[in-house]
C-alpha cells in the first residue's frame, strides 16, 4: 500500500501563516519575565535607585505598573476588537492590529527611562495589537 503524496494547498499555507502570526503577536505581555530581565540588564529605571541598582522598590513599582497597564490593555481591547472585526471584517481587523503592534514596537524601541519613557505606552500598544490579529483567524 502506497502512501499518498502530500499536496501543498493554499489552505495549508494560510494555516501556517496564521499559526506563525498568532505565535508572534498573541500575548506578548505574557513573556514579561524575560522582557523584564532584558530591561534590568540594560539598566532601565536604574536612575530611580540610590546605587543604580535595578532591584530597588521604586523601579520594581514602575516595572509592575508597566505590566499591569499592559495586561489591562490586552484584556480591555478584546471587546472593541471583536466589535471592530464584526463591523469591518478580518482583513481590516488584522491591518489595525498590525498598525497598533508597529506603533508599540517603535515606542518600545525609542524608550529611554531617563529622557523619553515610552515603555508603558509601547508595551500597552504591543499588548493591544494582538487580539485584533488572532481574533481575525476565528472569523
Amino acid at each position: 500500500m502506497r502512501c499518498p503524496k502530500f499536496k501543498l494547498e493554499r489552505r495549508h499555507v494560510i494555516v501556517a501563516i496564521a499559526v506563525i502570526e498568532v505565535f508572534l503577536t498573541a500575548g506578548l505581555v505574557f513573556g514579561w519575565s524575560n522582557i523584564l530581565l532584558a530591561l534590568r540588564s540594560e539598566g532601565y529605571y536604574s536612575e530611580l535607585c540610590p546605587r543604580n541598582d535595578t532591584n530597588c522598590p521604586e523601579s520594581v513599582v514602575k516595572f509592575n505598573l508597566v505590566y499591569t497597564v499592559s495586561t489591562l490593555a490586552l484584556t480591555g481591547i478584546s471587546l472593541p476588537a471583536g466589535l471592530f472585526l464584526d463591523r469591518f471584517g478580518p482583513r481590516m481587523a488584522e491591518l489595525a492590529g498590525a498598525i497598533i503592534l508597529t506603533v508599540g514596537a517603535i515606542l518600545v524601541a525609542v524608550a529611554n527611562s531617563q529622557t523619553f519613557d515610552s515603555l508603558i505606552f509601547g508595551m500597552s500598544f504591543l499588548s493591544a495589537g494582538g487580539p485584533p490579529i488572532y481574533f481575525s483567524f476565528f472569523h
